[in-house]
């Protein structure tokens, strides 16, 4: 009888931290398992429960720290050497040359992109317990964005119509769709007409297109009508190009009482300037809408490009949450660009993040920084 052993590499650092499920290797579990190996989960800090498995295989998911973890993958070529070990995922999609130069020789086997041998099977979630299901029920996406990796990691664009496949027992359901609405009003009702039948919540994941939503009132009925369903709404703003749509969209999501569930990515730092940002992050929050800004990265190293995208990095992201209370406090507050760009540069100057202060600390700043002059009379001006 093989031995199968599925290692997690979640978690590895502090960008691959991540609370959704590894689908490819309980997918694989499945496909095993009807093979009628012995299957064994572990997570990549664990101890093995087996020793000598004949097959190892290891899932990236997209990080910016693959040294990580081809540190550990070579420690496992190192520690099993007649081990087969199968690597797969988006981050060894996107840089394979990388990986070829820094495994270990072995007898080892890298996918890209799409496992084929795997598209059939759902997800086994009796390996270990999660909070929620995950899957898609499309695949790719029509646009080619310069910053995205989507059209490298998934080509070609097409329904799912076995998605169910991926629904477990759980209540909720991450479908982690790279553009679901370019598949129109129809598909979209499909999906969530099965979700309400076996009463799931949903949150299409990966950020919705604006401009398609805009343009099809179709959609529009579709997505508000249902949206007691959605436990976030989430769309995407990543360019000026986009910026009418995703204002448009903004505004229909709020005139339906869509508030604090609407959720926007935004990609910083790749032509955009800070004032860009900075109207934006305004417009969003005039409508209590949550934001999570989105720093762009080399994909060969991980590495933040723009100089002042870094800076909001450090300085705003570690308190960015979903419920988009910080997007008010910085506006609120802060009131004016000039004055969000001087409260960046002396928390950069000063190692200082948001997410450290309390309100006392920011006032302190804001005095120093004359952003408002505080009165006997006005002592909440800061509020």
């Amino acid at each position: 009888m093989k031995k199968v052993l599925l290692v997690d590499l979640n978690g590895i650092g502090k960008q691959s931290i991540n609370a959704f499920p590894p689908l490819a290797l309980l997918r694989l579990a499945n496909l095993y398992k009807e093979k009628a190996y012995d299957v064994y989960f572990h997570e990549v800090k664990q101890k093995p429960k087996i020793k000598n498995p004949d097959i190892i295989c290891f899932s990236t998911i997209f990080s910016f720290n693959d040294k990580s973890y081809i540190r550990y993958i070579n420690a496992y070529i190192k520690a099993y050497p007649s081990a087969t070990i199968r690597i797969g995922g988006p981050a060894v999609s996107i840089n394979e040359d990388f990986y070829k130069k820094y495994l270990r020789n072995g007898n080892v086997e890298i996918t890209i992109g799409q496992d084929d041998e795997i598209e059939k099977y759902g997800p086994d979630y009796s390996i270990k317990k999660y909070n929620f299901s995950a899957g898609y029920t499309t695949k790719g996406c029509s646009r080619k964005c310069p910053w995205c990796v989507v059209p490298k990691i998934e080509p070609k664009t097409y329904k799912d119509k076995n998605w169910t496949r991926f629904i477990g027992y759980h209540r909720h359901f991450n479908a982690m769709d790279n553009n679901i609405l370019i598949f129109g009003a129809s598909w979209l009702s499909e999906v969530l007409k099965e979700l309400r039948i076996r009463k799931k919540t949903i949150d299409f994941n990966q950020g919705m297109d604006c401009r398609i939503f805009v343009k099809n009132k179709k959609i529009q009925d579709v997505l508000l009508n249902n949206s007691d369903i959605f436990s976030a709404i989430r769309f995407s703003w990543d360019s000026e190009g986009v910026s009418d749509y995703a204002k448009k969209t903004s505004d229909i999501l709020a005139s339906n009482g869509i508030h604090r569930k609407a959720f926007w990515y935004m990609l910083i730092g790749f032509e955009e300037t800070p004032k860009d940002v900075w109207n934006r992050i305004v417009y969003l929050a005039n409508n209590r809408q949550s934001i999570k800004p989105m720093p762009y990265r080399n994909l060969s190293d991980g590495k933040i490009i723009s100089a002042w995208a870094q800076a909001f990095q450090n300085i705003f992201l570690g308190h960015w949450f979903i419920n988009g209370i910080i997007t008010e406090i910085i506006v609120d507050e802060l009131k004016t660009y000039e004055n969000m760009i001087k409260f960046m540069s002396y928390c950069e100057q000063h190692y200082f993040k948001l997410s450290t202060m309390n309100k006392d600390m920011r006032q302190d700043i804001y005095r120093k920084l004359n952003i408002c002059k505080q009165s006997e009379t006005d002592i909440n001006c800061f509020v």
